[in-house]
């Protein structure tokens, strides 16, 4: 059995990977045969019991170090990245590979000592956003990577500049992976313009540029490619 531990069970999303991988169809059948969250952690112990008396886990950690030696993988999805790092540095170090959801931290420091340590170790870490993975970005994706050239770009989403997890770098990471993964990742320059608790950003590229709307609110997604 390859054991999974989550740090993060204030986020919903700790509730929905461990669904995932431990509550198997209506004929029994799971997902990935083989892969179990066993233990849960992180900094609000109320909602760490929840999950760990939802899924019957093996382990319900005190502290995130606890888990060293009793899991096979880690997914820190507590919603502050600016404590990702932290949580993630002895993970690294015992050569335990990572997820660690949106946004993989709130700063270019964190994110640079995260990516230089799993490399210095060896150590496989992803995450991020998924909306990048959704079905509509690899269409807009697959517009860019075409034969027609391209003439500029658009991509907006909501945000919520006023909570407790940082701000602006809570939401804002869904729509920069999805724009970078439709565009690229090649940006030569980046501008942006606060306004209000909205934000634009300009990312220029070699022969185009995209603009990024981050509105305050409840509105939708949306994504333009534009082509000769």
């Amino acid at each position: 059995m390859f054991r999974i531990g989550i740090i993060g069970a204030e986020n919903s999303h700790a509730v929905a990977f461990s669904d995932l991988f431990n509550t198997p169809d209506e004929n029994g059948a799971y997902r990935w045969p083989g892969y179990t969250v066993t233990a849960i952690g992180g900094h609000y112990p109320e909602e760490n019991k929840k999950v760990y008396d939802r899924f019957g886990l093996a382990l319900l950690a005190e502290k995130p170090e606890d888990m060293l030696g009793q899991v096979d993988a880690v997914m820190i999805t507590t919603r502050d990245g600016k404590f990702h790092l932290e949580m993630a540095k002895p993970f690294i170090e015992a050569n335990i590979p990572l997820f660690i959801d949106k946004p993989v931290t709130v700063s270019a420091e964190d994110a640079l000592a995260l990516a230089c340590l799993a490399k210095e170790k060896g150590v496989p870490v992803c995450g991020g956003s998924t909306v990048k993975l959704a079905p509509a970005v690899e269409e807009l994706a697959s517009a860019v990577r075409g034969e027609k050239r391209v003439r500029g770009g658009t991509m907006t989403a909501p945000l919520n500049m006023e909570n407790p997890y940082s701000g602006f770098y809570f939401y804002a990471p869904h729509l920069a992976e999805a724009s970078f993964a439709v565009f690229g990742y090649d940006v030569k320059t980046v501008t942006a313009k606060r306004v209000n608790n909205d934000v634009t950003v300009i990312a220029e590229y070699d022969d185009f540029a995209v603009t990024q709307h981050f509105l305050d609110g409840n509105y939708l997604y949306h994504g333009a490619v534009y082509l000769d």
